[in-house]
């Protein structure tokens, strides 16, 4: 004999099967383009409303709906602009997802927060834009489809560039931009109000304070002369590197620092701390041309200071040292005497 509270138990708590109208077929009717199929679930009122896909000749949505529209996890596609849109959307409008468009040689992705179909909108958004083999990425803040504050990123063949602040009408306004060629170059720039300022070349010698080691606020050095009126005077000045010294030619009329070949040469062997730029260099002069490349010597000794990080050119065809006025331009200052025969560095 069975319990009748055990009856009333199984009755309550056993499983109700309901057909829900989760695989009906309708014909959603547009007043402005062709009619589209319906497939999933309807409500009381026989609108989309659940899972479901819509299918029409433009374009495909499959999904959550609510009362006929999008909303929660789906998916939209435009078939004849090749547009996907996907994520978390909200009658029938995405907030947050992903948003991919593709051409011939065209491609434009967008993840993050959304103000419309498809006007990104809002903090952390990331945007890829690749066309005719140039790449550009943003990330940050977007208002209307725009990035307001974050950064850009440009790839091309020869170069990448950077650029990080806030940005109008998609240019850098304020902020700082990082120009690298595969040359080796690189160039940093300031921007203000639009605006290219302090712009800075790691082929060229800068002064930092904290490049100079030394207590003395200035340091004298000797000009070595040499020749006569007859044959003509010339001056050099005696510096270190790596505990090796050597003497250059003081040449007001050279541009660059430059160390000869055979000088540099003999460094490398002793152990020289360098880097090397990738950079390419020719220069002219009175006795004619000459090539070389750039490098960064990481300290150089010159009376009682120690400078370092100097932009130097090695000359691959010439024994030639060179100290031009780039390598002044590492100092506050640099005065010089030929009657005193002396040059004085300061901090």
């Amino acid at each position: 004999m069975i319990n009748n509270n055990i009856l009333i138990l199984l009755i309550i708590f056993s499983p109700c099967i309901c057909y829900a109208q989760c695989e009906e077929e309708i014909v959603i009717r547009y007043s402005d383009i062709p009619d589209a199929k319906y497939v999933g679930c309807l409500n009381d009122e026989g609108n989309p409303d659940g899972q479901g896909v819509i299918t029409h000749e433009q374009f495909i949505e499959e999904g959550n709906f609510k009362n006929g529209e999008l909303d929660g996890l789906g998916k939209r596609i435009y078939f004849e602009d090749n547009i996907t849109i996907e994520g978390d959307w909200s009658e029938g409008k995405i907030v947050k997802g992903s948003y991919v468009e593709k051409g011939s040689d065209y491609e434009l992705k967008y993840e993050g927060p959304f103000n419309g179909m498809s006007r990104f909108n809002g903090a952390d958004g990331y945007l890829r834009i690749t066309q005719s083999g140039v790449t550009q990425e943003k990330r940050g803040k977007f208002i209307n489809g725009d990035l307001q504050k974050g950064s850009m990123i440009e790839i091309q063949d020869q170069a990448t560039k950077k650029d990080e602040g806030n940005f109008v009408n998609g240019e850098l306004y304020q902020g700082y931009s990082l120009l690298t060629k595969k040359s080796g170059l690189v160039i940093s720039s300031k921007i203000k109000e639009g605006l290219s300022i302090e712009i800075k070349r790691n082929d060229t010698n800068y002064y930092n304070s904290n490049d100079i080691q030394g207590d003395q606020v200035s340091s004298q050095v000797k000009l070595i002369k040499e020749g006569s009126e007859n044959e003509g005077i010339s001056y050099k000045v005696e510096m270190e590197i790596n505990g090796i010294s050597g003497e250059w030619i003081f040449d007001t009329g050279a541009q660059l620092f430059s160390i000869g070949k055979r000088m540099f040469d003999r460094l490398k062997k002793e152990g020289i701390t360098y880097r090397e730029l990738n950079q390419k260099v020719k220069t002219f002069g009175i006795g004619g041309s000459s090539n070389g490349k750039l490098v960064i010597i990481d300290e150089i000794k010159v009376g009682d200071f120690i400078v370092k990080n100097v932009v130097a050119k090695v000359s691959l065809d010439t024994n030639y040292s060179l100290m031009g006025i780039g390598f002044f331009s590492k100092f506050s200052d640099v005065s010089w005497s030929m009657k005193d025969e002396n040059i004085s560095f300061y901090k």
